[in-house]
């Protein structure tokens, strides 16, 4: 009977001893946070599921997407695709932004990522929710992965202002600088050097791929151009995400002369002063020498025609010498070479000959406008210049007469005249 009441008084003391551990198990359960993951997510810098504010076409639009824990990350955080028609998607800085905050006086961690969105037509575009998962420690200190979504955004696009049209070019961002450079092969450029010339655009927040072509692979009879491949970069420094693109072509010169590079304008949507701007890129002109068989290649037309032009000077200069050679020479041809022999005696005889050809005058005197040259033909102190005067008077007065160009056969008739 005794050991009966020792044995009903240890079971007494083992039951109340399970229920005291179970109390305390339970109170344990209910102050220990449970192992959960939260997601916030929100467009710009005000959380809001549906932002009211319009975006430009092709202006960057930000994904936040805030992932947090009140144990602690021990893996990599993995967010789902985002898969939209005319949505360009990009997430420039592959590591999240880590911090920490109280929360009932539980310590959260969080990891904020950041996605760079670029409509690329007018409309709206809904983002559905996007699955992340998150690999944080568990209550005993192992790896446990926990899923959670995004909440459903969506945000407007449109034309920022009524010169832009989906055809030109243009881009959007919030701040652009340029740079150009001009290099030549030789600093005295000749048909065959090259000259290359480097544009390069500089863009906060935007995206390269989405800067346009300025610089045209288009080639003249002045030159033949050749492009490089273009330098696309895209980065994030301390938060802010730059873009760049750089062109390079370079122009082989085929002629000669002055050639030209026309100058341009870069358009732009200035996204913080919400303006349209332009930048204006000067053009460059050069001297480039020929060599010789570029100067063939480009003046040949003209030297065919030269050389054409005195082949028929030359060929007519000896048929008229051949021509001549067994005839007498027209009146005026022997009145000249009279003059330039100094024989004036022929050149006087010549003048009378005019006279008698052109006015049907015997004598000076006979007519009344050159009777004031009688004394002057007469007299054998008259030089060259006043005999050539003289043959210049004698003009045709409304008389038929044969012309003064027609030959005479005058050498046999002058040697008489002049050796009596």
């Amino acid at each position: 009977m005794k050991s009966l009441s020792v044995m009903l008084t240890l079971l007494l003391f083992q039951c109340l001893w399970a229920a005291n551990s179970a109390i305390a198990d339970e109170v344990s359960d209910m102050s220990a946070p449970k192992v959960m993951v939260k997601v916030d997510s929100w467009l710009g810098e005000a959380k809001q599921v549906e932002s009211s504010k319009n975006y430009a076409v092709s202006e960057q639009v930000i994904l936040h997407i805030d992932v947090s824990t009140p144990r602690w990350f021990l893996g990599p955080t993995t967010i789902g695709k985002i898969d939209i028609p005319n949505l360009i998607v990009k997430q420039k800085n592959q590591l999240a932004t880590n911090y920490t905050q109280r929360e009932g006086g539980v310590t959260w961690s969080h990891q904020r990522w950041e996605i760079t969105l670029y409509p690329q037509s007018s409309g709206t575009f809904r983002l559905p929710q996007i699955p992340v998962s998150a690999t944080i420690a568990g209550d005993e200190g192992q790896k446990v992965q926990k899923s959670a979504s995004t909440s459903a955004l969506s945000f407007k696009a449109l034309l920022p202002d009524g010169q832009l049209t989906d055809k030109n070019k243009w881009f959007a961002a919030s701040k652009v600088a340029v740079e150009q450079n001009w290099q030549t092969s030789h600093e005295q450029l000749k048909v065959g050097d090259a000259i290359t010339r480097t544009l390069k655009i500089i863009a906060d927040d935007s995206l390269s791929i989405l800067l346009p072509k300025w610089l045209e692979e288009k080639s003249t009879s002045d030159y033949q151009a050749y492009s490089d491949p273009a330098k696309l970069v895209d980065k994030s420094v301390r938060g802010d995400y730059l873009s760049s693109r750089e062109d390079k072509v370079v122009y082989v010169m085929q002629k000669g002369g002055e050639v030209t590079f026309p100058s341009f304008t870069i358009t732009w949507w200035n996204t913080k002063n919400q303006a349209l701007e332009t930048i204006h890129i000067e053009g460059k002109s050069f001297q480039v020498k020929h060599t010789l068989s570029s100067f063939i290649q480009t003046y040949w037309l003209w030297l065919v025609s030269l050389v054409l032009g005195l082949m028929a000077i030359v060929i007519f200069v000896f048929g008229v010498i051949r021509y001549y050679r067994d005839r007498p020479l027209p009146l005026f041809i022997q009145f000249h070479r009279s003059v330039f022999n100094n024989n004036v005696k022929t050149a006087r005889l010549l003048l009378y000959i005019k006279l008698k050809k052109v006015m049907q005058k015997d004598a000076f005197f006979q007519a009344d406008e050159l009777q004031s040259l009688t004394e002057g033909v007469a007299d054998p102190k008259s030089g060259s210049k006043q005999i050539k005067s003289y043959w210049k008077r004698i003009k045709a007065n409304n008389v038929s007469a044969n012309s003064p160009l027609q030959p005479l056969k005058l050498k046999s008739t002058l040697d008489k005249i002049v050796n009596k």
